[in-house]
Parts: structure tokens; C-alpha cells; sequence
């Protein structure tokens, strides 16, 4: 199957995970819109997003102490990024429960790795002073969104990527380009423009192990999620059982200025903030 076939598969299947409408229409504001009525509109519509919404406000992780029961007075004790992030991780989490999509696609594997880079992006965006953390965590959750699309449209290709993982020690992202000659990123990017996410992820969804490779100036959340995405293999966090460490290109770490004497610090940071969010 060609990519092109795949974007027409993508968009004729309804099975395939799909964020809610709510939460598309979340993702699509726009960064500095910050409404409270108007978010309350729309989280209202989808009642598991609203009880998300809620339950982290009285949670002691956001500094609740379990008297808030309206959802405006929790979306005003969160903050609209935060709600937007929390909304974004709790669709994307609900939409990835219960699906089968091969045999061999574990779920919560994927959600745990997709979780920890979102916790290292939103880290290292703060050390940086990069402008919204939040943003960066979105990217850091929906970086990966290509891999389910291979392994309900690729089966036969994704078992033998499986055996090269194993046997060869290749990370997932080189064995499906040795078999394919096309990876989940350009897949992502098509998941990316089915879900009609916002453009500002885009990049860093559809060229996260090589974001230095595009003739541009290289895109910060692109560059966010490739360090991220390192740190989540170095927590031991991955989507495949004994893929080998991403690594990180040095060009990358250099542009971001970051010190790689923290990184294994940095990692145990991640393990334990994944343990504390996961659902």
C-alpha cells in the first residue's frame, strides 16, 4: 500500500481512533483566547471531559481539596491551558481504550510512552522558558499518532517490523523505514490532517526524529518532542518491549542549549510524573 492509499483508508474508516468533537473544537481555539464560558460550552457537550475537568480540579495534584462542583470555577482554578491540555490527554486516552488494532499493538504501552513524552516536553519547555508549556505537552502526546494507523492498515509489515526490533536492535522508527520506506511520522501527519489539528503540531508530529532535517528553520515543538521522545526511552518508557534507546541528535540538544548531564535525572523526574497522571 502506497501513503496516498493510506490517507484514503484513514479517512474511510470510522474505527479508527478518532478524538472527540469536543475536543477537536478545544484544540482549535486559538492559544489566546480565553473565554471561560465559551470552553464550559463546549467540554458541557461531552460529559466524560467535563468529569475530567472537574476531578483534576479537586485533585491535590492541582491543589484541590474536593469542594469544587461547578465546571466554571474549576476551569477557572486550572487555567485554560491547563484545561486544554487536560481535556486533549483525557480524548486522547478514551479514544485509544478498548480499541484492538493488532495483535501486537498494546495500548497502554502506547499510552504510557505517548504520556511520557509529553511530561519531558512539558519539562523541557519550562527549562528553556519556552513560551506555553502546555502546547509542548499536546505535542509531546499526539507525537506518535501515525503508529496506530500502521498497525490497523500494515499488519503483515508491522509483525516484521516487531521481529526487527527484536532481532536486529533497531529502534521502531528505523524498522519501519527499512520495511516500508515510510515511517509513522508521515502517517502522523496524515492522522494529524484527518483530525484537523491545529497546524502548530504538525511538524513536530510529522518530523520528530529528524526535526533538523527540513530546509526551514527547525520548528521548537519538532525539537521539544525529539529530546522528549529520548528521555522517555531512557526512562525505560517505550511503545515496543525491548526497543533500544532513541538517542537524540547532539545538533538538536545544542540547539536547544540543554545540559545532557541532567538527562538521567530529567528521566527519573518523568517516570514519576507519568505514574502520577496515568489513567
Amino acid at each position: 500500500m502506497e501513503l496516498s492509499q493510506l490517507e484514503i483508508r484513514i479517512a474511510r474508516t470510522p474505527s479508527f481512533p478518532l478524538l472527540s468533537s469536543a475536543a477537536t473544537e478545544i484544540m482549535g481555539l486559538a492559544d489566546h483566547y480565553k473565554n471561560i464560558r465559551e470552553y464550559e460550552r463546549i467540554i458541557l457537550r461531552d460529559p466524560a471531559l467535563a468529569a475530567n475537568i472537574l476531578r483534576a480540579a479537586n485533585s491535590a495534584y492541582y491543589g484541590g481539596d474536593g469542594s469544587l462542583t461547578n465546571l466554571s470555577q474549576a476551569i477557572a482554578r486550572l487555567g485554560i491551558n491547563t484545561v486544554r491540555s487536560i481535556c486533549i490527554t483525557a480524548a486522547f486516552h478514551s479514544s485509544l481504550n478498548g480499541k484492538r488494532l493488532h495483535k501486537l499493538f498494546n495500548p497502554q504501552s502506547f499510552w504510557q510512552h505517548s504520556l511520557a513524552v509529553a511530561c519531558s516536553c512539558k519539562v523541557l519547555a519550562a527549562m528553556i522558558h519556552y513560551s506555553d508549556p502546555e502546547l509542548a505537552f499536546i505535542a509531546g502526546l499526539l507525537h506518535d499518532i501515525g503508529k496506530p494507523a500502521l498497525y490497523m492498515f500494515f499488519p503483515l509489515q508491522m509483525n516484521l517490523v516487531h521481529e526487527t526490533v527484536q532481532s536486529e536492535i533497531l529502534t521502531q522508527f528505523q524498522a519501519e523505514y527499512s520495511i516500508m520506506q515510510f515511517t509513522h511520522q508521515e502517517c502522523g501527519r496524515l492522522v494529524a490532517s484527518r483530525w484537523q489539528l491545529p497546524t502548530v503540531y504538525h511538524e513536530a508530529i510529522g518530523n520528530h526524529h529528524n526535526p533538523l532535517s527540513s530546509a526551514h528553520e527547525p520548528d521548537m515543538l519538532a525539537l521539544l518532542v525529539h529530546v522528549g521522545n529520548a528521555l522517555a526511552h531512557r526512562a525505560g518508557i517505550t511503545c515496543i518491549l525491548g526497543e533500544p534507546d532513541s538517542g537524540y541528535d547532539e545538533a538538536v540538544v545544542a540547539e536547544l542549549d540543554l545540559d545532557v548531564e541532567q538527562f538521567d535525572a530529567l528521566a527519573r523526574i518523568i517516570a514519576t510524573e507519568v505514574a502520577k497522571l496515568s489513567f
